[in-house]
């Protein structure tokens, strides 16, 4: 299963954007 390694890519990806955006909003929302 080569794909596996694509959607494991792909999920990691994926959430650590909208970690990064869920931080981004927390940050400019004064959470700091």
């Amino acid at each position: 299963m080569e794909n596996l390694a694509f959607i494991v890519a792909a999920y990691t990806v994926v959430w650590g954007g909208i970690a990064l955006y869920a931080l981004s909003l927390a940050r400019r929302r004064g959470g700091d």
